[in-house]
C-alpha cells in the first residue's frame, strides 16, 4: 500500500487520547497489522472528521504521513470520510490556529458544517464565514444557530426572520 496523507488531532501537548506524548518528524510503529478503532495509528483525510474525538478548546492537529498498511474505515452515520488506522505514522506539521481556519476556508459547505460543530472561531472568523455564506441559507442558518441564536429555526419559522439581514447585522457590528 502507499502512503497517505492526512490528519491527527491530539489533546495540547500531542498527547493522545490514550496518554502517550508523541513528536514531530518521529516515526511511530506498531509490529501487529492495524485493525481500526483497536490497534494501529488512526488518522483522518479530512481535518473536521479529527475534531469529533476532543475538546477543540485545547487542541492539537497536525498533518500526518501513514503506511505501509493501513485499514479504512468509513463512518457513514457520522458522515465522516476516510479515516485510518496505520501500521506506522509520521507527524509531519504542527498546524497553527491559522492554518486550520485556511483549511475550513476551502472546504465545501458540508465538510464545513462538520468542522462548524466542534472548532471554535472567534468573533472575526464568525463574521468571515457569515459573509462568505450570506447568500446560502442552509449553512448561514447553522452559523446563526452557533454563534447568534440558537432558537433561530423556531423564530425563521414563526416570524419569517430573514437570515441574510440576520447576518448583515452581526456583521456590522
Amino acid at each position: 500500500m502507499e502512503k497517505i496523507k492526512g490528519f491527527k488531532a491530539f489533546n495540547k501537548g500531542l498527547i493522545t487520547r490514550q496518554g502517550n506524548k508523541l513528536e514531530l518528524y518521529k516515526l511511530y510503529e506498531i509490529k501487529e497489522e492495524p485493525l481500526f478503532m483497536s490497534r494501529g495509528y488512526h488518522m483522518c483525510k479530512c481535518i473536521e472528521d479529527t475534531l469529533r474525538y476532543f475538546d477543540c478548546n485545547d487542541i492539537d492537529i497536525c498533518e500526518v504521513e501513514g503506511y505501509p498498511k493501513y485499514e479504512e474505515y468509513i463512518d457513514e452515520y457520522a458522515g465522516s470520510e476516510e479515516m485510518y488506522s496505520c501500521q506506522k505514522i509520521l507527524l509531519t506539521k504542527l498546524l497553527t490556529k491559522e492554518e486550520i481556519i485556511e483549511e475550513a476556508k476551502q472546504m465545501n459547505m458540508f465538510r464545513f458544517a462538520k468542522f462548524l460543530l466542534f472548532y471554535p472561531l472567534t468573533l472575526e472568523q464568525q463574521k468571515y464565514f457569515m459573509e462568505k455564506y450570506i447568500n446560502d441559507n442552509w449553512i448561514l442558518s447553522k452559523l446563526i444557530y452557533r454563534f447568534l441564536d440558537n432558537e433561530i429555526y423556531k423564530k425563521t419559522s414563526e416570524n419569517n426572520i430573514d437570515l441574510q439581514e440576520l447576518a448583515r447585522q452581526f456583521i456590522k457590528k
